[in-house]
């Protein structure tokens, strides 16, 4: 393989060994610190390595936003190639003929078990809903940026929100990255994905009598383990976080519970307090079961949502609430606390969010909040006048 225009890399006053960039000047050879500094879409390189006497050639693409950072990407891949050579191992470029469907089960076996379950079946339900019908039988070296778009522009054309949109990229941009990893393909034609900017604070529709009314109707629900199971929901917890719980990440005697790495968002084992009233509750359930929230007739599984549901649409209808998701709760337990000038801090340690940025969409409720402050102190200049 011959790749034009590629130049020599000097980092200080040694050579890159091994490395090349293909980058558009008339000198022979270029210096790391010549290069310009800011975001980059993609940067490629060729990598050549000697092995068994034999001379081979890589053209990479990398995404970085530094070519610094590139470049020792391009070093690490070189090394990769080289290890792969010496041990038979390296693939064939069978991608010639693998489809997007395999390319796709491919990638998703390699990510189980570095991902959370739900994750990973929300990746395979988008693919399967959306990308598959369209692109599933296409060659994965020949899907561009175009057709991925098309599909993008035909959700949105079908009312669906920009946020789901941006799901696709979020699915298909490592995927093409894992096999431009592996040196089988150059280039991420996910990377070209344009999605509409939208604005991600959480806005409720919610009367304080409607969400005074729900609550009450959380509280009167006589129906256990759901009356527990709302009432723990309403404390910002995910509705998967509670129906994962084992009675085992529950320590009773210290009234803390623990949701898993493997169970949340985050990534990461959460700790939270069990507060009285759960703990009450908790100790009039039978504890033989694995899951604190079993399935009705197996107490071997967890309930399902769908079960959930059926319960909370009655309480819906005792509040007077026509629509409202469960997730819901979170949000107006996140929209209160911030209106009510609790820390970002503080909201993201009850939320369970890693970053404040994340819990920065509630702080449009804090903005109204000024607005009607700035509304009352001119409303009582006004009257002083």
């Amino acid at each position: 393989m011959s790749v034009v225009n590629s130049k020599t890399i000097f980092k200080g006053n040694s050579v890159v060994k091994g490395v090349f960039i293909i980058y558009e000047t008339d000198d022979k050879s270029v210096t790391l610190e010549s290069l310009p500094i800011g975001t980059q879409k993609s940067i490629d390189f060729k990598l050549r390595f000697k092995v068994h006497n034999k001379t081979a050639e890589r053209k990479v693409t990398i995404y970085s936003k530094t070519y610094k950072g590139a470049l020792k990407e391009a070093i690490s891949r070189r090394e990769d190639f080289i290890n792969q050579l010496k041990d038979g191992k390296l693939e064939e470029r069978r991608i010639k003929n693998l489809t997007l469907d395999e390319g796709m089960e491919e990638y998703l076996n390699y990510k189980r078990g570095l991902i959370k379950d739900f994750t990973l079946r929300s990746y395979e339900q988008t693919y399967r809903k959306w990308v598959k019908p369209k692109l599933g039988n296409k060659i994965l070296k020949n899907v561009t940026s175009n057709e991925l778009q098309s599909i993008v522009n035909s959700m949105l054309e079908q009312g669906m929100a920009p946020r789901t949109t941006e799901s696709i990229k979020q699915i298909m941009r490592p995927l093409f990255k894992y096999y431009a990893n592996k040196g089988l393909i150059n280039g991420n034609p996910a990377a070209l994905i344009q999605i509409p900017k939208f604005d991600n604070t959480v806005q409720l529709s919610l009367s304080q009598e409607e969400i005074t009314s729900l609550y009450k109707a959380i509280e009167s629900y006589p129906i256990e383990p759901f009356h527990t199971l709302f009432m723990w929901l309403s404390e910002g917890r995910r509705l998967n976080e509670l129906l994962s719980l084992e009675w085992s990440e529950v320590d009773f005697d210290n009234q803390i519970y623990f949701i898993k790495s493997n169970k949340n968002k985050a990534g990461l084992t959460m700790q939270y307090r069990v507060r009285d009233n759960i703990v009450q509750a908790l100790n009039k359930f039978d504890k033989k079961s694995t899951y604190i929230f079993h399935a009705i007739n197996d107490h071997s599984e967890k309930m399902s949502n769908d079960t959930v549901r059926v319960h909370w649409l009655k309480i819906l209808k005792n509040a007077n609430i026509e629509h409202l998701r469960i997730h819901d709760l979170r949000h107006i337990l996140g929209s209160d606390l911030v209106s009510n000038n609790h820390t970002l801090e503080e909201v993201a340690q009850v939320l369970g969010h890693t970053s404040t940025n994340v819990t920065k969409r509630y702080s449009k409720v804090r903005q109204n909040k000024t607005n009607e402050a700035l509304d009352s102190f001119f409303n009582r200049v006004k009257t002083m006048s």
